[in-house]
């Protein structure tokens, strides 16, 4: 039965971290929300913003471990840009911006 597809209200409607609703009217969904539990995008976490902890969206802690890794020493001297512009320089992450071309 092909043409117009029909709305029957009120249905479920399905948001993030797992939130449902009925919503009588179309007026009623909040944005984002979609008919199908499985269509639902989930927000990623934000990136970490540049400081002691984190450099360039990647956590200090992070890069250490891929410095490890690869080998490389851990320098206590160097600062969450040193660090990160280091693990850059040898290649175990891109570069700002850089796609990874492997």
């Amino acid at each position: 039965m092909g043409g117009k597809q029909v709305q029957h209200w009120p249905s479920w409607y399905f948001g993030p971290g797992g939130q449902s609703a009925i919503c009588h009217r179309i007026e009623d969904v909040p944005t984002g929300w979609c008919r199908e539990p499985e269509d639902v995008v989930e927000a990623s976490d934000p990136p970490p913003e540049d400081g002691p902890e984190a450099w360039a969206g990647h956590r200090v802690v992070d890069l250490i471990a891929a410095l490890r890794a690869a080998g490389q020493p851990i320098r206590a001297f160097e600062n969450s840009r040193q660090i990160f512009e280091r693990a850059v320089a040898i290649g175990v992450i891109p570069a700002y911006g850089k796609p990874d071309t492997d």
